[in-house]
């Protein structure tokens, strides 16, 4: 009899309750989507479960940066977040 694997298939809605950002909606902090178009909007798509990043988006994401350097805070804070989320899936994390 096969062995059952001892994870779970990360799903969008587990992948959430195993991140900081619910702690961050129960203690009130503001969670705004960025603005579509945005550099922040660009990597928050590319962290979406499932996604698959490749040079070309990573290329738009730097030339929307370049172009609109305000854009950078939100950007940044969003692949920092992802970064230090101790239960962020591995892939996430590429």
């Amino acid at each position: 009899e096969p062995e059952e694997p001892l994870w779970v298939q990360a799903t969008e809605e587990l992948e959430f309750w195993c991140t900081d950002r619910w702690v961050d909606i129960w203690s009130g902090a503001a969670v705004v989507r960025p603005r579509d178009g945005t550099a922040a909007a660009m990597v928050r798509a590319a962290l979406l479960p499932g996604s698959n990043v490749n040079f070309p988006q990573i290329t738009q994401i730097c030339d929307r940066v370049a172009s609109e350097p305000q854009e950078l805070g939100g950007a940044v804070s969003l692949l920092v977040g992802a970064l230090r989320d101790r239960y962020a899936d591995f892939r996430r994390k590429l």
